[in-house]
């Protein structure tokens, strides 16, 4: 939104007390002569505001949107995780968010926490008791939805004063004639007190979506609950190029099964769509593969070389055809380390253009775990090259314990078995930023 103020004349505006302007893009002021503004007190003041309030629920009710209860990240949906889901890996974030120090000791803080809290739109809800002083929020989940595609979702219902109906609808111009959405339901069940809604409200999407989109439910013509749909348009998606290639080596052939489909799943949250190519490469007599894989230095640039090197089936070059495209090489390997954990792949760097990724059954089984623990690792490693950091790293924008969430960049751990399944939206962002 933008706002543009042409005057000739003179404007005068008043109010009693705080007066804000909020823009996510400019805010410009022109005049035939003098702009002028003044602060009685404290001046003037500028600067990068966070989202701006999104309204008040008078209403003493809420609606809160989630994923279905089989939810497996077959679209995107990122919410501030407050544990009413009873999933794993639905915790409070308040209590997993903060930095390692330099011994490796997770500390929370409570400044991340509110870094992650303005990574959403928030209406306060002045019913519930503030915290520490602080009105109470209500946090704006975000979805993703391609069109012709249909997201089921579960509500999570508060009701303390009973409204004579619940409605959904999507909140659009008076003037706005389309229809965008089908809902399957359009009158929320109503009872007094906290109850769950599974499965319940499915959103199928009929056209697209060329701006951002709001659903709400109105109590009584009160808002009391809100979901934030992201354009879908041709201009708010993106495109990747990928190679997979299938490396031939003295211990057997590298194995792509469901790997394609997978990463189209989870890059589709962030509405990025994937070209995969396939190539195969012959390296079962190349008697320094192994051992300079085992060694891990210099791995990608090798094995880059090698694929420059190698000849498609009417017996041409490949030479630099895909030097372009995200690479992912697939070698039918497991490997021991020195502290006795198993190596599932590797990034050449943040962000690069190259990964592997190894036997990803066979480490399973060796490492006593199962592999839907391990099957998001070409997934987590082309995110990596593409420019997305550990959700544990320091580096990250918003750091997380390690193993406390179900992202595609947290490590498993068979003590929480938690499986990754899901990015978050401020991942969406970077992915979009960075891929090229």
């Amino acid at each position: 939104m933008s706002r543009t103020r042409i005057v000739k004349g003179k404007i005068f505006e008043a109010v009693e007390q705080d007066y804000t302007i909020y823009s996510e893009s400019d805010i410009i002021d022109s005049s035939a002569e003098i702009v002028s503004e003044k602060g009685a007190e404290k001046g003037v003041s500028y600067g990068n505001a966070s989202h701006p309030p999104a309204g008040i629920i008078q209403a003493k009710c809420l609606v809160q949107f989630r994923p279905h209860a089989k939810w497996s990240g077959e679209f995107g949906f990122d919410w501030l995780r407050i544990g009413d889901t009873g999933t794993k890996g639905d915790t409070w974030y308040k209590n997993i968010t903060g930095q390692y120090d330099i011994n490796y000791n997770f500390v929370k803080k409570s400044s991340v926490y509110q870094k992650l809290i303005n990574k959403f739109y928030a209406m306060s809800i002045p019913w519930k008791p503030k915290i520490n002083g602080n009105p109470y929020l209500y946090l704006i989940p975000y979805m993703t939805i391609y069109k012709g595609m249909t997201n089921k979702l579960t509500l999570k219902v508060e009701i303390e004063e009973l409204p004579k109906k619940l409605i959904i609808r999507h909140k659009k111009s008076p003037n706005d004639k389309d229809t965008y959405f089908k809902f399957n339901i359009s009158e929320i069940t109503i009872k007094k007190g906290k109850y769950t809604l599974d499965n319940y409200l499915e959103i199928t999407c009929l056209k697209e979506l060329r701006t951002d989109q709001i659903i709400e439910v109105i109590a009584d013509d009160v808002v009391c609950g809100k979901l934030k749909i992201l354009a879908n348009s041709s201009a708010h998606q993106k495109q990747g190029k990928v190679l997979f290639i299938t490396v031939i080596s003295q211990t057997g052939k590298g194995s792509t099964t469901g790997e394609i489909s997978r990463l189209n799943k989870y890059l589709k949250q962030a509405y990025i769509n994937v070209n995969v190519k396939s190539i195969n490469i012959n390296l079962s007599n190349d008697r320094n593969f192994i051992p300079k894989l085992r060694s891990g230095i210099g791995i990608h640039q090798y094995l880059d070389a090698k694929l420059r090197t190698a000849k498609f089936p009417d017996g041409s070059v490949v030479g630099n055809k895909y030097d372009s495209f995200y690479k992912v090489y697939f070698i039918s390997e497991v490997i021991q380390q020195s502290d006795g954990s198993y190596l599932l792949g590797e990034a050449e760097n943040i962000p690069s253009k190259t990964v592997y990724v190894l036997n990803l059954k066979d480490t399973a089984t060796a490492a006593g775990v199962g592999f839907e623990s391990v099957k998001t690792t070409a997934t987590h490693e082309l995110l990596h090259a593409i420019g997305l950091y550990h959700t544990f790293d320091n580096s990250s924008p918003i750091t997380f314990e390690e193993f406390k969430t179900d992202n595609i960049m947290d490590y498993y751990s068979h003590i929480t078995n938690i499986i990754a399944k899901q990015t978050y939206k401020w991942q969406w962002d970077i992915l979009k930023k960075m891929i090229h």
